[in-house]
């Protein structure tokens, strides 16, 4: 998560823009915003995630379907 600049507390991500991750940040706030650069990053960032959330499904199913033939 850090590689995609977002922000994480105890296993929670909030995907959030880069001005609002950096308020106070006066250099990031006058800044051209970096709309495809970001853009990009956050595309890639989402199909990262369904990947992950895929496979954690997959070992869920796979372990109660399992726990079920027990």
């Amino acid at each position: 998560m850090q590689s995609h600049a977002c922000i994480g507390a105890q296993h929670s991500y909030i995907v959030a823009c880069p001005r609002v991750a950096c308020p106070f940040n006066e250099a990031e706030q006058a800044a051209e915003y970096p709309h495809e650069e970001y853009c990009f990053t956050m595309l890639r960032l989402g199909a990262e995630l369904m990947s992950i959330t895929r496979r954690f499904e997959l070992a869920i199913r796979h372990r109660l379907s399992k726990a079920l033939c027990i």
